[in-house]
């Protein structure tokens, strides 16, 4: 969650300016994510998940009904 905040302040900083002439006169801005920038952010949330995933098959995880049944 901290993550996707910072992001999402970077994201309100940049966009807004691009969209909203800030002078008089001046033409409006468009942005359109290329192909690699879908790409990477796809990438990066595959690796977070499968980050995630290797971190629940390493790291024991016990619950109270299991630790349990092992006494």
């Amino acid at each position: 969650m901290v993550i996707i905040g910072i992001l999402g302040v970077r994201f309100n900083i940049v966009v807004p300016p691009l969209i909203v002439p800030v002078l008089q006169g001046l033409p409006w801005g468009y942005y359109y994510p290329t192909l690699v920038e879908w790409l990477s952010s796809l990438g990066i949330v595959a690796f977070g998940l499968f980050l995630y995933t290797v971190a629940i098959k390493a790291l024991p995880i016990d619950t109270i009904k299991d630790i349990r049944e092992e006494k």
